[in-house]
């Protein structure tokens, strides 16, 4: 059982945009920084990154990090320089690392840089099965990914990601990404409504969308979610809208929650806890 000191566990998803793309304004030279005070005044615990290209890009989330273990591999494979990844980040002061790994959403998980159902691109699961440091009796599972778009693979990923959750007999899971799909959509009902995953963000009646195009897109389209069993109970989530007048960090806004065990959510929620180390004390 967990100690009434149990610490909520801050929790982050962000579509960095790809440094390979060519942005001119929003080009990823000049975007770097706001990216990292953007993750840095959250303080996650656990983060999902989407588009986050392997080589500068990478090595740039690292260094701004360094209090994180970095698990991730390119979607062509280890050997693909060069090549988006969506990578996961977990503090190493709130969990012990029991086992990592990843597979390919398609038909053959097992085939490094493979496609199924029409995807444009290869796309990839990193998880990881931890031990909370204030529980090492309990066991979560964290996995991060990034959808495709194109024809029928986003609600093929969805019904992929739903076998493989199944499939886990883990005590609770935490899934971030770009899932590419709107809330409601038959891929969401698999993971939420029909599954054993709560949208967080929906739990906590956030319904601002995500993906905003730089500010070209209006109202921002809701494609980034956080999932987490339903043995978790969510205290607060929202989406991380850049401040007024300030250049975007990204054309994707983060969104964040803050989760706790549900047999101790009542406790996490009455002391100071629910702020992470080195994070700022703005609500989330």
């Amino acid at each position: 059982m967990a100690s009434s000191l149990f610490r909520p566990w801050r929790v982050m998803s962000f579509n960095l945009r790809t440094a390979a793309a060519e942005d001119g304004p929003w080009a990823w030279q000049w975007r770097r920084a706001r990216v990292a005070a953007v993750i840095r005044d959250y303080g996650p615990d656990l983060l999902g990154l989407q588009e986050c290209l392997a080589g500068e890009q990478a090595d740039d989330v690292r260094a701004a990090l360094p209090e994180h273990e970095f698990v991730g591999i390119p979607r062509g494979g280890p050997t693909g320089a060069d090549q988006e990844m969506a990578p996961m980040l977990l503090r190493r002061t709130r969990f012990r690392i029991a086992e990592t790994g990843h597979f390919w959403l398609g038909e053959t998980p097992d085939t490094a840089g493979s496609r199924s159902w029409g995807a444009d691109y290869p796309r990839t699961v990193s998880w990881a099965r931890l031990h909370p440091i204030e529980a090492p009796d309990r066991s979560l599972l964290f996995a991060n990914t990034h959808f495709d778009y194109a024809g029928d693979a986003p609600v093929a990923e969805a019904a992929q990601l739903r076998r493989w959750v199944d499939g886990q007999g883990t005590e609770a899971v935490i899934i971030t990404g770009d899932f590419n799909l709107a809330p409601d959509s038959p891929g969401h009902r698999l993971l939420t409504q029909e599954g054993p995953l709560a949208d967080c963000l929906r739990e906590s009646g956030e319904t601002a969308g995500s993906f905003h195009d730089y500010g070209r897109e209006e109202p921002p389209l809701a494609l980034d979610w956080i999932l987490a069993s339903r043995t978790l109970k969510t205290l607060r989530a929202r989406v991380v809208r850049d401040p007024p007048g300030t250049p975007h960090a990204s054309d994707h806004f983060a969104v964040v929650a803050e989760l706790a065990w549900a047999d101790t959510a009542t406790e996490s929620r009455a002391g100071e806890a629910g702020v992470a180390p080195n994070a700022r004390t703005s609500p989330v």
